[in-house]
C-alpha cells in the first residue's frame, strides 16, 4: 500500500474510514497516540494547585466499529468543568480557563489527516 498525498476534508474521511474498516487496532492506537499529544499540550496549561486536576487527564480507548472512530478525551476530576470553563478566574500563567479546548481547537481539523499520518507510520508506509 502506498502512502497517497491528501488534499480534502472528504479525502481524509474516506482514507479514515477505509483503515477504520481494514485496520481497526491500527487506528485505535493511532487515535491514541493523536489524542495523547493533544492532552500533553493541554496539561502543560491546565491549572494546578494540588497537581488532581491536571492528573487526571486521559484518553480513553476508542472504539472503532463500520468505519465509525468513536474517542473521548478529557479531565475527570470532578470540578474540571469550573475550572475549564469559568475564564474570569485568575490562573497562573501559562495555565487558563479552556485548557482542553484550546489545545483542540489547535489541532482542530488536523486531526483526522493526522491518525491517517500516524496509521500509515504503524503500518509502515
Amino acid at each position: 500500500m502506498a502512502d497517497i498525498q491528501i488534499q480534502t476534508t472528504r479525502e481524509i474521511v474516506e482514507r479514515l474510514t477505509d483503515f477504520a474498516d481494514r485496520y481497526p487496532y491500527q487506528v485505535r492506537v493511532a487515535v491514541i497516540r493523536v489524542l495523547q499529544e493533544i492532552l500533553t499540550e493541554s496539561k502543560k496549561i491546565c491549572p494546578t494547585k494540588t497537581g488532581y486536576l491536571r492528573g487526571s487527564g486521559y484518553v480513553a480507548d476508542p472504539g472503532v466499529e463500520d468505519g465509525r472512530i468513536t474517542a473521548y478525551i478529557g479531565y475527570s476530576a470532578g470540578y474540571a468543568w469550573w475550572v475549564h470553563e469559568l475564564i474570569e478566574n485568575y490562573h497562573h500563567p501559562p495555565t487558563q480557563a479552556k485548557f482542553l479546548e484550546t489545545p483542540l481547537q489547535m489541532y482542530g481539523d488536523n486531526i483526522p489527516q493526522a491518525v491517517v499520518d500516524e496509521v500509515n507510520r504503524i503500518l509502515g508506509v
